[in-house]
């Protein structure tokens, strides 16, 4: 609702701006180039947000990367060579980096934090998959679950295992059992990269 709120009230004030600018302006080609082009900025304000709480954007942002890593990575000969393969290892690097930082940006549409993350990916340009996040390694800061979830503050599971071995057993807090649940839902929803291969640690003062 507030989002609504947000729209409407920029559309207002933007149009209202308008008319003043339109009044202020003497009449001639000038009124006609500045009605186009507030007409732009228009309906840039008004596709925004269906871009933005869609996550088209996010989409868009994405495949813009994804594309962007498998060109650069083609060689220009087809030929393996030490100065192609420190390009590849060079574009691999960059390209994780940034599927981490878009990573970063989906979490933070939820409020979550993520101080590490690392990314793995399949390097193998022959497979169907060439580029696809296979692994993901993060780290959340454990401020989101103080912030955002004070209804269960100080309730503890303490027989609750994640990912533990039997020799190193440690209890999870109902806190960081939701914030896992919630993590791997993010990502596995946009990247339909499985539970099993998100590694999370929650990260504690």
């Amino acid at each position: 609702m507030s989002q609504i709120y947000s729209l409407v009230k920029s559309i207002v004030i933007f149009l209202l701006l308008t008319k003043i600018l339109e009044y202020l302006m003497p009449n001639g080609n000038m009124k006609k180039y500045m009605r186009l082009f507030c007409g732009v900025i228009l309906i840039i304000i008004l596709i925004n947000p269906i871009l933005t709480y869609s996550g088209l954007m996010q989409t868009l942002n994405y495949n813009v990367i994804m594309n962007d890593f498998k060109v650069k990575s083609i060689s220009s000969d087809g030929k393996s060579n030490k100065y192609t393969d420190i390009q590849s290892d060079i574009t691999t690097k960059i390209y994780k980096e940034r599927m981490g930082a878009h990573i970063s940006q989906l979490l933070k549409q939820e409020e979550i934090t993520a101080t590490k993350i690392k990314v793995n990916i399949e390097e193998d340009n022959k497979s169907e998959n060439y580029g696809m996040i296979t692994e993901v390694f993060l780290t959340i800061k454990d401020g989101y679950i103080n912030n955002n979830n004070s209804d269960i503050k100080g309730v503890k599971i303490n027989n609750i295992i994640i990912n533990e071995s039997s020799d190193e057993k440690k209890p999870r807090t109902a806190q960081e059992i939701l914030i896992e649940k919630k993590v791997k839902k993010i990502i596995n929803n946009f990247y339909n990269l499985s539970s099993n291969n998100i590694h999370i640690t929650i990260e504690t003062c």
